[in-house]
């Protein structure tokens, strides 16, 4: 593993730890420098995310966040959904039905 690798490895885990234990404001600050990294094209940044454990407090975000959080939770999710590998881990994290729940509720995400 390279040193980039190490590296995004380490940023991944630190801020997937901040969207579990902390407040919905850092976790909103926190999805959007996630979403930051995914979004430079870093190399496996979505796999380093299924890696570290990251979907299930991705799920929880999208479920009990509002506004920008969400939103941008929802983008990571849909850029981890790309690889039909993640796919059995985003339905066991409970995504559908939190999927379902915005839906039906007409949130505008």
């Amino acid at each position: 593993m390279c040193k980039l690798e190490v590296t995004l490895h380490e940023t991944i885990l630190r801020l997937i730890e901040q969207i579990e234990n902390s407040s919905l404001k850092v976790r909103e600050a926190t999805v959007v420098e996630l979403n930051r990294i995914i979004s430079e094209g870093v190399i496996d940044s979505t796999r380093a995310i299924v890696a570290e454990g990251g979907i299930f407090p991705l799920v929880k975000l999208i479920e009990e966040g509002m506004g920008r959080a969400v939103e941008v939770g929802l983008a990571i999710l849909y850029n981890m959904s790309m690889d039909v590998e993640n796919h059995s881990a985003i339905v066991a994290a409970g995504a559908v039905s939190a999927l379902w729940r915005i839906i039906l509720s007409q949130r505008p995400q």
